[in-house]
């Protein structure tokens, strides 16, 4: 008899706890009907995808190759990722980002000197402005600084400084247009280090012409 009682009572308790599981599982759809049907998200404050702001090196590239990969690119470490017509098209135009790469490290190095700062770690990557737009571009550190530190010692340089500064620049400037397979410009380091050069502006030379406005 008292088996009884206690089956009884368990299978009343079971029943009561399935029929409150059952009524709580009802409110929360309920629940949820109703935010879905009467509460409304405010997006006008959340900004279309496209007026996100891109970061430097995505906004600024060329074929869409900016920063590091713009350089391994052009040193023929493209990847499957980059078609065979972006990559012409991206060297078409890259020589002169180079030179400019370049020249501003240079002038960089120049005016923290001229105006008594410290040397600093050259800038890389940077943007360098052409007359399609302003492209992202990264060298090889080591270039990077070295170039820096003869812009930042060519105005305070003696006779025999001078030799030892040009042989760096040269160097470091062989180097980076050999990887690339491009022709640096004749008269290029001399127009930096200030030498007399028979060879006319360096940007005069070059293939980039601007885009015309349709």
């Amino acid at each position: 008899m008292m088996t009884t009682i206690l089956l009884i009572t368990l299978l009343l308790g079971i029943t009561a706890a399935v029929i409150l599981m059952i009524y709580l599982i009802d409110k929360i759809n309920q629940l949820e009907q109703y935010t879905i049907e009467n509460l409304q998200v405010d997006t006008s404050r959340i900004p279309e995808p496209s007026n996100i702001p891109l970061p430097s090196s995505a906004k600024n590239a060329l074929s869409g190759l900016a920063g590091k990969n713009l350089w391994d690119a052009m040193c023929g470490k493209a990847g499957d990722t980059v078609s065979q017509t972006d990559l012409e098209s991206a060297r078409k135009r890259y020589e002169v980002v180079l030179h400019k790469h370049i020249e501003m490290i240079f002038e960089d190095g120049k005016s923290d000197a001229s105006a008594g700062r410290p040397q600093k770690t050259a800038k890389n990557p940077i943007d360098v402005s052409t007359l399609r737009g302003v492209v992202n571009s990264w060298i090889p550190p080591q270039h990077a600084s070295r170039i820096y530190k003869v812009g930042y010692e060519i105005d305070k340089a003696t006779e025999a400084d001078m030799n030892r500064l040009s042989s760096a620049i040269s160097e470091s400037c062989d180097v980076l247009f050999s990887r690339t397979d491009f022709e640096i410009q004749n008269g290029f380091t001399e127009k930096l280090l200030g030498r007399p050069s028979s060879n006319i502006n360096f940007e005069e030379n070059m293939n980039e012409e601007p885009i015309s406005e349709s």
